[in-house]
């Protein structure tokens, strides 16, 4: 902790991120309710996602061949500006009268793509910096701060919008990606030795082989199959809430931010337990066994205890396992990807993360108009039970047929 203390990038590099992530969750509903403002339609709420996410999924391979090849500040200042001016337009826009649905839709088109080329060259960036023998506990030491702020950032939103309004909202939000734009510039980033042949390879050689280190590794598909499968299963918890709240609890819709902020504290202690636990036995495929079980078990229970506190249980287990996972199966594709490749392979994760959730919600938002909440949710934690079985077995074999040199268990 105190190598990690005394590293100033590593430090500049954490902070910057953290404050990025409260401007991001004070941006994010002041959008939500821009849109509804303007249009009074839930499609055009559902249809912001889509232009926030399609074009990440879709550029984020190529991005992550630019994250390995080319210069990292000058990618992630240029990124970081890029959000900072586009996110700057809508309170000018605002403020001027003019503000329409079309520019809302192209300015979340250009701060998604920059955004695909920022987070794999920060991920690069961030290995360097830290080393990978401190990722665990960075990542966990990053990630915590990072669900802080976003309380904080929560919280917040709502204060703004109800005394000031959203335009200060949207500035809040510029000054972060250009606080990181800045931290870009002035920290100092190691030397990545290249290899001859990442070196004289062209652009869709690189991009190939990013696609081919990954097929080629049996340990790097399933923790992807696992993350995907995880996250994929646990998106109808947050796009039900609405349902369950309305329909299944019969509540008040206060609950909806109680909920939040139980899957938020979750993930909170999630990432806390993290650094301790890696210290102990405890290896990645025992976690999938008993965080899926665990889960599987919380929304089992769920059928039968039906009640706005079990409820929020539940979606504090769901933040917890989830994040758990998370952050446990990001570190182990650190420590095991080589260096020249870690852009790619991140963008690969990234593309596959930002296609489940929007492919789940479709699937299970189909399912909710036709079945009963509880019994989506009995199959769910069937699902995760098996998941979590499938998932240890697999990763035990990953481990045993991985080669010995590589770092894989941290």
């Amino acid at each position: 902790m105190k190598s990690l203390l005394k590293n100033r990038s590593a430090m500049l590099l954490t902070i910057s991120r953290a404050f990025s992530r409260s401007g991001d969750a004070l941006e994010t509903l002041a959008l939500l309710y821009l849109v509804y403002d303007l249009t009074g339609s839930g499609l055009a709420m559902g249809s912001l996602m889509l232009f926030s996410v399609l074009p990440n999924a879709i550029i984020s391979p190529f991005a992550g061949v630019v994250a390995d090849k080319y210069n990292k500040k000058k990618i992630m200042f240029i990124a970081e500006i890029t959000r900072t001016i586009c996110i700057l337009i809508i309170p000018i826009l605002m403020y001027t009268n003019s503000i329409a649905l079309w520019h809302i839709y192209l300015i979340s088109v250009m701060v998604s793509i920059a955004e695909s080329f920022f987070e794999p060259t920060v991920g690069i960036t961030f290995v360097l910096v830290v080393g990978k023998e401190n990722m665990p506990l960075a990542n966990s030491v990053g990630t915590t701060l990072n669900h802080i702020m976003r309380i904080v950032g929560y919280s917040l939103s709502g204060i703004i919008m109800t005394t000031i309004g959203k335009e200060p909202l949207f500035i809040i939000d510029s000054l972060t990606f250009l606080l990181s734009a800045i931290t870009a510039i002035i920290i100092t980033i190691p030397n990545m030795e290249k290899t001859e042949h990442e070196e004289s390879t062209n652009f869709i050689q690189e991009l190939k082989s990013g696609f081919s280190y990954v097929i080629k590794n049996n340990l790097i598909v399933v923790i992807l199959f696992v993350v995907l499968l995880a996250q994929f299963l646990s998106t109808p918890l947050e796009t039900y809430i609405p349902l369950i709240i309305n329909k299944v609890l019969k509540v008040s819709n206060t609950w909806a931010g109680y909920f939040s902020t139980a899957t938020i504290v979750g993930a909170l202690i999630g990432t806390i337990l993290y650094p301790v636990l890696v210290k102990t036995k405890i290896k990645l495929h025992h976690v999938y066994l008993f965080g899926l079980s665990f889960f599987a078990i919380a929304l089992g229970f769920s059928t039968l205890l039906i009640t706005p506190f079990y409820f929020a249980f539940m979606f504090f287990i769901c933040g917890l396992i989830l994040s758990l996972i998370g952050v446990w199966s990001f570190t182990e594709i650190q420590l095991l990807v080589d260096i020249n490749y870690l852009g790619r392979v991140g963008s690969i994760i990234t593309m596959i993360c930002l296609i489940s959730s929007p492919l789940s919600g479709v699937i299970f938002g189909a399912l909710a108009d036709k079945i009963l909440i509880p019994i989506i949710f009995k199959y769910l934690a069937l699902s995760c039970l098996i998941i979590g079985i499938l998932s240890y077995v697999l990763t035990k074999f990953a481990y045993k047929s991985a080669p010995k040199t590589q770092p894989i268990e941290g």
